[in-house]
């Protein structure tokens, strides 16, 4: 199951910006865990960042699109957005 999460934020590409334990573009994925963990919607927050056109803006300043998870299979998103809380 952790392989599983692990190759689709792999095949979407969202190790170009974030890292499980390290600041990269953006935020790790366990500052990310730290921030929302603790809101008692916290597995919607972390999903809709990956599954709703927004703008994000990283520490430089510049804004990008966040990228879109590319599958349609709720269960992954739903297993996705877990694991990154588990950090």
């Amino acid at each position: 199951m952790l392989e599983l999460r692990k190759h689709l934020a792999k095949s979407n590409s969202c190790f170009k910006c974030h890292s499980v334990d390290k600041e990269k573009k953006w935020l790790s994925f366990q500052k990310i865990s730290l921030k929302y963990k603790s809101k008692a919607n916290s597995q919607i927050l972390v999903f809709d960042a990956f599954t709703k056109d927004r703008k994000v803006k990283f520490a430089d300043g510049s804004e990008d699109n966040h990228k879109i998870i590319d599958t349609t299979d709720v269960n992954s998103k739903n297993n996705l957005s877990s694991w990154i809380l588990s950090q």
